[in-house]
C-alpha cells in the first residue's frame, strides 16, 4: 500500500523535523527514497513499482512541506537502466519531484568514481535535470578487497585520490560510507568492516585523508592549479588562504609505483616562510617527515611518492601549523595474511548471495 507508506514517511519527517509525537526539530532538508531497490534484499518488486511507490511519496512530502530536498533512487548501479535512465524518463513524463540523483558505488579504483560521477552528470544534464543535484551516498574501496586494504595505507591512498578527483566531477556531495565499525568480528573477518574508525572511536589509517583534506580546506580553500596527468596512480590537490598566509599541496599515489617527483610553487607571496611535510603510509600517520626554514620566493623539492602514500605539504608565513594525524588502529595478524585472502573472498561471495541473490 504506497499511499499508506508515503503517510508513514510524512510522518517521520514531522516527528524528526516538526515535534510530533514527541519528536525534534533538527530541520533535515535531504530526504532519500529507498535504498538499493535494484538489489532483491532490498526491494522485491519490479522497477515499475518502484517508480509508483516514489511518485507517490515524493508528491506527498513536497505537498506537506515543499521546501524538502526530495531524491533517489539511490542504485547501487548506474549501469542498470531501470534506475537510472528508466527511472528519470518516469519522473519527466509524471512531474515528479526530483531534487538530487543519488547512487552507490565501491571502486577498484578512485577513476571508477570519478568516471562515475561524470557519467551521471552528465546523464541528468542530457535528460534535462540540470538543476538537479548529483549525490553518491556511499562509496568505498571494493566491498571485496582483503579486510586490511580497507584500513590500511591503500585505502587512505584510495580515499585521499577520490577526494581530489571528486573536486572536477559535477559532484555535490558524496558520503562515505561509513563512520564507526559495530565491533562484529564476522564482517571484519570476511572484509566487510567499511569503516574509518573502531568501534572506540579510534582511527583507522583511511581517517587521516580525512583529516589531511580538512586541514587543505579549512585553511586554504583557494584553490590553486595544479598539473594533470603527473603519473600513474598520483592525483594532487592545493589550496591558498584568502589572507596568503598559508599554502596547502595535498599529493596521493594509490597503487601506482615508487615515483620521484618534482614539486615547484613559484610567486610565492613571501620570501621567508615554513616548508612542513606531512607522511601517510605503512609507517606514518599524517606525521612531520619535514621541517625547515626556507628563503626563497619559490618552493622547490623532488620528493619520492611512494605506492600507497599521501603526502600533506604546508607552507606558512605564520606561527602555526596543523596537529599531527592520531594513532590509527593495528590491524590484526589474521586479517594480515595474503594466504587467507581466497577462504574470506569466498565467504563474503556467499554471504553477499544469500543476502541479495
Amino acid at each position: 500500500n504506497f499511499s499508506k507508506w508515503a503517510e508513514i514517511c510524512r510522518h517521520v519527517v514531522m516527528h524528526y523535523n516538526d515535534g510530533w509525537d514527541n519528536g525534534y526539530h533538527y530541520n533535515i532538508t535531504y530526504w532519500e527514497i529507498w535504498n538499493e531497490p535494484d538489489l532483491s534484499g532490498f526491494w522485491n518488486g519490479t522497477a515499475e513499482q518502484y517508480y509508483e511507490m516514489y511518485e507517490k511519496t515524493s508528491r506527498t512530502l513536497k505537498e506537506y512541506n515543499s521546501s524538502l530536498k526530495i531524491g533517489g533512487p539511490c542504485t547501487s548501479s548506474i549501469g542498470n537502466a531501470n534506475y537510472t535512465t528508466g527511472f528519470l524518463d518516469y519522473v519527466a513524463e509524471h512531474g515528479l519531484p526530483l531534487d538530487f540523483f543519488s547512487w552507490h558505488m565501491y571502486a577498484d579504483s578512485p577513476n571508477e568514481l570519478y568516471g562515475a560521477s561524470r557519467a551521471v552528470r552528465k546523464m541528468l544534464d542530457d535528460h534535462g535535470f540540470t538543476e538537479c543535484e548529483n549525490i553518491n551516498t556511499e562509496w568505498n574501496i571494493n566491498i571485496l578487497s582483503p579486510q586490511r586494504d580497507k584500513d590500511n595505507a591503500k585505502n587512505a591512498a584510495f580515499t585521499a585520490s577520490s577526494l581530489i578527483l571528486f573536486q572536477d566531477t559535477g559532484i555535490d556531495h558524496a558520503f562515505r560510507y561509513r563512520g564507526t565499525q559495530n565491533n562484529d568480528w564476522l564482517m571484519r573477518l570476511i572484509g566487510f568492516d567499511l569503516s574509518l574508525f573502531a568501534a572506540d572511536g579510534t582511527f583507522k589509517r583511511p581517517a587521516l585523508s580525512y583529516l589531511a583534506m580538512h586541514y587543505l580546506a579549512r585553511d586554504t580553500p583557494i584553490r590553486l592549479s595544479t598539473p594533470t596527468n603527473v603519473s600513474a596512480g598520483i592525483t594532487c590537490l592545493a589550496g591558498i588562504s584568502g589572507d596568503k598566509t598559508n599554502i596547502s599541496i595535498l599529493i596521493s599515489n594509490y597503487d601506482g609505483p615508487d615515483t620521484e617527483c618534482d614539486i615547484a610553487v613559484d610567486n610565492l607571496p613571501w620570501h621567508s616562510y615554513r616548508a612542513v611535510h606531512y607522511l601517510i603510509d605503512e609507517k606514518h600517520h599524517l606525521e612531520v617527515v619535514e621541517d625547515n626554514e626556507m628563503d626563497s620566493s619559490a618552493y622547490n623539492t623532488t620528493e619520492l611518492i611512494g605506492k600507497n602514500s599521501v603526502h600533506f605539504i604546508r607552507l606558512t608565513n605564520s606561527t602555526s601549523i596543523p596537529d599531527e594525524g592520531p594513532e590509527v588502529a593495528s590491524i590484526p595478524l589474521l586479517l594480515r595474511l595474503p594466504f587467507l585472502d581466497p577462504i574470506f573472498r569466498i565467504m563474503g561471495v556467499i554471504l553477499l548471495s544469500m543476502i541479495f541473490g
